[in-house]
C-alpha cells in the first residue's frame, strides 16, 4: 500500500522512530528504499555570522511498505521536533539520535 505523508520537522531532516524497547542501529550506507521522498519545501534562517542555524523542512513521501523505522539523514544536525501527518491525523513519533 502507498501512503503519502508530509513531514515537518525543525531542521533539515529527521531519523523517526515509533517508540521501542532497543535502539535500533542505522543503516551502514543507504537508507533503503522504505520510503520515497516526492517533494522538499525547505525554511532556513541562516545569519552568515552565526554558527548555527535554524529552519524546517517539510518532505512529502509514499510510504512503499510498513517498517518500525524510518532512517532519515540528519548528520551534524539538532532535531528539535518531528511531527509525521497522514491526511486528517498526526501520528507519534520520536527522534533516534544516533552518533556514528
Amino acid at each position: 500500500m502507498r501512503i503519502p505523508c508530509l513531514w515537518a520537522v525543525l531542521s533539515l531532516a529527521a531519523a523517526v522512530a515509533h517508540a521501542q524497547d532497543a535502539t535500533p542501529q542505522p543503516p551502514a550506507f543507504r537508507l533503503g528504499d522504505t520510503a520515497t521522498p516526492l517533494e522538499y519545501a525547505l525554511e532556513l534562517a541562516i545569519d552568515p555570522r552565526a554558527a548555527e542555524f535554524s529552519g524546517e523542512a517539510r518532505i512529502a513521501m509514499r510510504i512503499n511498505r510498513y517498517a518500525s523505522v524510518l532512517w532519515l539523514n540528519a548528520t551534524g544536525l539538532t532535531i528539535e521536533s518531528v511531527r509525521i501527518e497522514q491526511e486528517n491525523r498526526t501520528l507519534p513519533v520520536s527522534v533516534v539520535p544516533t552518533r556514528r
